[in-house]
């Protein structure tokens, strides 16, 4: 279903697999493997998110790229809660530059989407005040 899903999508952002139930903690590791593998055939950039405590067991030594400081915030045009993350790498930029995730030439303006970004990041503050 997940794949069906993201066909011939483009997405600017890493597709990410929330890993936070007891099913899927039991063995993380076999629960992304197959998922890795299909997206990476794919050249489709990916991140895992869990809680740090689950990223110590299995001895992850990686860098971050992003933060989710909440888990209940609030966005215009969307019902109920939602994530809000703080992104610590310009991944727009790198996902196009990299012709991933089905970018395959650059169709968007940087600048107008870097914009985009920092506008949103001023309003979520805004909210957080």
């Amino acid at each position: 279903m997940c794949f069906r899903t993201l066909a011939d999508k483009l997405f600017e952002y890493p597709i990410i697999f929330d890993i936070e139930d007891q099913k899927s903690l039991a063995n993380p590791q076999n629960c992304v493997t197959l998922s890795v593998l299909y997206l990476k055939k794919r050249d489709i950039i990916m991140m895992l998110f869990c809680h740090i405590s689950e990223l110590k067991k299995i001895d992850y030594n990686g860098t971050f790229g992003l933060w989710q400081y909440s888990w209940n915030g609030r966005i215009d045009g969307i019902s109920g809660d939602v994530d809000l993350d703080y992104a610590y790498k310009d991944y727009p930029t790198i996902i196009k530059s990299a012709r991933s995730n089905g970018f395959i030439v650059n169709t968007h303006d940087e600048s107008n989407t870097l914009e985009k970004i920092l506008q949103h990041v001023v309003s979520i503050d805004n909210k957080l005040k």
